[in-house]
């Protein structure tokens, strides 16, 4: 129990993996692809690449990647497991191929959809058909132009910037509607960036030339997982000794990359060491620890009189009928009052400051004056809450009323 402190080494990113490995498979020269840790999809991935061509030899420290030279002649099996990543990035790349491949899906996969992914990729060359868990594919995509819905997944439209630079033909690629998960997709513009390909972006679309090739570095790392990393480093902004996590990119296109800013709000201290270019190492250690509220007071210049210092605080603190937002809180005018409301609820009066929540898109927290509250949250979850230190000892609280 208690505060944690320490090291810790970060997973390596499975979507970044991925995406490096099919880069390395499409490249024309071997590639060390440095991955800590491997998932179940992740061996998926690799397995089909095999199965496409590629040689792929799985070492301590990730994979050693020959490329495809030749599509082998006849079916192709490639087995994706439950890896709807492997399913979607490797279905516009088997067309761009002209593999005659068969999907085998496992689990929920073959409910998942494919519109319009399947739609687009049979308007240019290819014939879909499924059978039962089975995703039989064979065609050659052409060129030409591409027109894709942003706003179903992500995945489609990295496969197809992966897929369209090996075609003979220039090709276009427009995404209708709102991007979701734009993250994901500058995930995939970064590998590409860093396999030497030109993919032009001008506004929703891509100018992608064909007949080009991969060329990632000999030893490319993939990098850490942010997600993941959100875990230790919140532990780290509740601790004064900190939590240290490796392996990071620290300009990495990863969403959840976030976390460093929503902690600096919060007021702790996010350092990072021994910053190095990603193209060439991919990793960098990331550190927070929590910070004093010493540390955090806007510093005193020596020399004034206590009562000009006095002055300057009260004339730089917001009175409280005031309206400051940050984070998606605000500073309620009946904060000196007896009473206190929290989403329709009433509270008993508590200690100093208090600040009330409001609705936001993200949510966020300050620091009051005897009171610190912090709330949290975690994405793909309906996981919230919220903390609260320094309520002394023995003070009742009612959960019920809280919640």
């Amino acid at each position: 129990s208690g505060a944690r402190t320490g090291h810790v080494r970060i997973p390596a990113s499975k979507s970044q993996a991925h995406r490096l490995l099919i880069c390395a498979a499409l490249g024309e020269e071997k590639t060390e692809v440095v991955c800590d840790g491997i998932s179940a999809d992740i061996a998926a991935t690799a397995k089909c690449l095999s199965a496409l061509g590629a040689k792929i030899e799985e070492m301590e420290t990730g994979f050693l990647v020959s490329p495809i030279k030749k599509v082998p002649e006849g079916r192709c099996d490639l087995y994706c497991g439950e890896s709807g990543s492997t399913l979607r990035f490797l279905l516009p790349i088997v067309g761009a191929l002209g593999a005659q491949a068969v999907f085998h899906r496992e689990g929920r996969l073959p409910q998942r959809p494919l519109a319009p992914l399947d739609s687009v990729l049979k308007e240019h060359g290819m014939t879909l058909r499924e059978d039962g868990d089975l995703l039989y594919c064979s065609g050659q995509l052409i060129g030409g132009n591409y027109t894709i819905a942003g706003n179903v997944s992500s995945q489609y439209i990295s496969g197809l910037l992966m897929a369209l630079p090996l075609l003979i033909r220039d090709s276009l690629l427009m995404v209708s509607g709102p991007l979701e998960s734009a993250a994901y997709v500058a995930m995939t513009e970064d590998a590409l960036q860093l396999s030497k390909l030109t993919i032009p972006q001008m506004g929703a679309m891509w100018a992608i030339p064909g007949q080009q090739r991969c060329h990632l570095p000999k030893r490319t790392v993939v990098e850490g997982d942010w997600s993941n990393t959100a875990f230790f480093l919140c532990m780290g902004a509740l601790s004064k000794e900190g939590v240290t996590v490796e392996g990071l990119n620290l300009q990495s296109s990863q969403g959840d990359r976030g976390v460093l800013d929503v902690l600096r709000r919060f007021g702790a201290e996010v350092t990072d060491q021994g910053v190095r270019p990603p193209q060439e190492h991919g990793e960098s250690p990331a550190r927070a620890r929590r910070t004093s509220r010493r540390e955090r007071r806007r510093p005193c210049h020596h020399g004034r009189s206590r009562a000009a210092r006095r002055e300057r605080r009260n004339a730089e603190r917001p009175s409280p009928r005031d309206v400051c937002r940050h984070g998606g809180l605000r500073r309620d005018g009946r904060d000196h009052g007896r009473q206190r409301r929290l989403r329709g609820k009433v509270l008993p009066p508590l200690l100093g400051g208090l600040w009330q929540l409001e609705r936001r898109r993200f949510m966020s927290s300050t620091y009051g004056e005897n009171l610190h509250l912090t709330i949290f949250g975690q994405s793909h979850s309906p996981a919230i809450g919220v903390t609260v230190e320094g309520i002394p000892a023995g003070e009742k609280v009612d959960l019920d009323e809280l919640h």
